[in-house]
């Protein structure tokens, strides 16, 4: 004891020191299944819904919790009309308050949400500039039925400047008759299949781009995509014909679709305007193209980039590796790809064609849809894509969700291709949201057999244990740090399990000594997590509030 009291002495003196390897990235999110626990409502719009689901939430009711909508059809490219539900989020349960806050309509008869139609998606947005989420959805298969059947409906949300909440209300005049009327008196019914929103003309409101979906039957008439504009209250006027100038692909105006499954506003080349971005696949044009939009003319488009030519069955843009450029992610029939967008190239943004990476395994193929969302909070989103052919029946492939190594400026997106229950078979949609209000998301998720619950569990804290100080060297500063904190009243240590050298769960003179005893006379190896970043293996009294050198 008294040659390492010496030892001990000295090294203060000399603070010799021992590098550390740098510590690991964020780690892959884990969940709890709670469905269980998470619904108040009718099984068949739950747990045992076997609709196709699309997904939309946002706190619509303005008490801090996140809420969801859910646009509900027979599943397939079939006609097959049902109900949408609306469920509040109260106390972390998701409760049916469909038939108490969205059954109000202006057009008699109709009793909103409790109104069967065959909508395949629905978005939350502020349409009317209020400060309170409205809906709005994209309908398919509606040949033969009056407007508010066949057309895209939009939901004003009925929350007053007081605070007061009523629920919403169909208001059919907000989405004007397109194109004119059948023999039989009524009117053509459109088939879109997702419905973007963004501000396209820069006048402060939201605009609505929808897809079209030439498939399911004979139509009366091809609608192709369409952009209605906002007049500022939440009214929309048809601007298709007027904003897209020229032909984007093959002599292809871009607002012609044959299997138009997804779109998105968002600014692609860093101008400060947001543009379109959308795919078309199964027969021409087969393409995934972005309209730039023209900043001197604010929502109209003559200029067009066309980074994938392969048969996209969906898009969905986000930031992948923190550059501020925005990339896409594509799912195809073959195999699923991610582009990163490298910038101006030639006037319009280029974009490198990457592949996702596997531990083990392989993608499926086609796509409902996909989700990109930070799903460990480091600040790069993860991808989830829900593998079902959104038009030929099977619910055989399985929910693929892939992390984010974040290693900027490069991209690597893994999956572990282990068949964790919270990546289901045949799920048609993911809701990204914190139910349970400890500010970690988790997953609502959509199958063919029900939707599901999965709450995100925070992970353990990592740090490294006998690196009391956190400045990624293990040296006699860390025991002097430790002997400070226990006898002369220093700060108080932001990670105790770092501390607790010998890992007793508790911190005493013993932990100290044995940062020495390591450094100068060969004693035991610290325990793990050393040298490297890592959890606690063995849990105990002692927290860990902020490690800086790990992630």
């Amino acid at each position: 004891m008294a040659r390492l009291r010496s030892i001990f002495a000295f090294a203060c003196v000399a603070a010799l020191a021992t590098t550390m390897p740098a510590p690991l990235v964020g780690q892959p999110p884990t969940y709890v299944d709670e469905t269980a626990l998470r619904w108040n409502a009718p099984a068949a719009v739950s747990t045992e819904d076997v609709e196709e689901k699309s997904y939309a939430w946002g706190d619509v009711d303005h008490d801090g919790d996140i809420d969801l909508v859910v646009a509900r059809k027979q599943p397939w490219t079939v006609p097959g009309r049902r109900t949408n539900v609306l469920f509040l989020n109260e106390g972390g349960v998701l409760t049916d308050r469909t038939s108490t806050f969205a059954v109000d309509s202006d057009v008699p008869g109709d009793q909103g949400f409790l109104t069967p139609t065959c909508d395949r998606d629905i978005r939350l947005a502020d349409l009317d500039g209020d400060g309170w989420l409205d809906i709005v959805t994209a309908c398919a298969l509606s040949d033969g039925t009056p407007k508010e059947i066949s057309h895209p409906r939009i939901y004003r949300n009925l929350g007053s400047a007081s605070g007061t909440w009523l629920g919403f209300r169909y208001e059919d005049a907000r989405i004007p008759q397109l194109e004119g009327f059948a023999p039989s008196g009524f009117p053509h019914a459109p088939r879109f299949i997702e419905v973007a929103v963004g501000d396209i003309d820069a006048d402060g409101d939201l605009d609505l781009y929808f897809t079209d979906h030439d498939l399911g039957g004979t139509q009366t008439w091809d609608f192709d995509d369409r952009l209605l504009i906002n007049d500022g209250n939440g009214y929309f006027a048809d601007a298709t014909t007027t904003s897209f100038l020229g032909t984007a692909f093959f002599g292809y105006p871009f607002a012609v679709s044959w299997m138009g499954t997804a779109a998105v506003i968002a600014d692609m080349d860093r101008d400060g305007m947001p543009d379109l971005v959308k795919q078309s696949a199964l027969a021409a044009p087969l393409y995934t193209g972005i309209a730039l939009n023209d900043p001197g003319t604010p929502g109209t488009f003559s200029e067009y980039a066309i980074p994938y030519t392969g048969a996209g069955y969906h898009v969905d843009v986000g930031d992948l590796n923190g550059d501020g450029w925005q990339d896409l992610v594509i799912a195809d029939n073959g195999p699923d790809r991610y582009l990163l967008n490298q910038g101006f190239g030639s006037g319009v943004p280029t974009f490198s064609l990457e592949s996702f990476s596997f531990v083990q395994g392989q993608d499926d193929g086609f796509s409902s849809d996909i989700v990109i969302a930070d799903l460990d909070l480091d600040g790069f989103p993860e991808v989830l894509i829900a593998d079902i052919d959104v038009d030929i029946p099977g619910c055989n492939r399985r929910l693929h969700l892939y992390h984010n190594q974040a290693d900027p400026p490069n991209v690597t997106l893994l999956e572990s291709g282990v068949q964790e229950p919270w990546k289901p078979n045949g799920v048609h949609d993911v809701a990204v949201f914190d139910v349970d209000g400890d500010a970690w998301p988790d997953l609502v998720i959509g199958t063919c057999a029900g939707t599901e619950v999965w709450i995100g569990v925070a992970p353990l804290p990592a740090f490294v244990r006998g690196d009391a100080n956190a400045d990624q060297n293990l040296d006699i500063a860390d025991a002097v740090r430790i002997l400070g904190f226990l006898f002369l009243g220093l700060a108080p240590l932001d990670c105790l399990d770092a501390a607790d050298v010998n890992d007793d769960g508790s911190l005493d003179i013993s932990d100290p000594l044995f940062v020495v005893a390591r450094l100068f006379t060969g004693g035991s190896a610290i325990p793990v997590p050393n040298p490297g970043c890592g959890v606690d293996p063995t849990p105990d009294g002692l927290d860990c509030a902020i490690f800086a050198a790990c992630p």
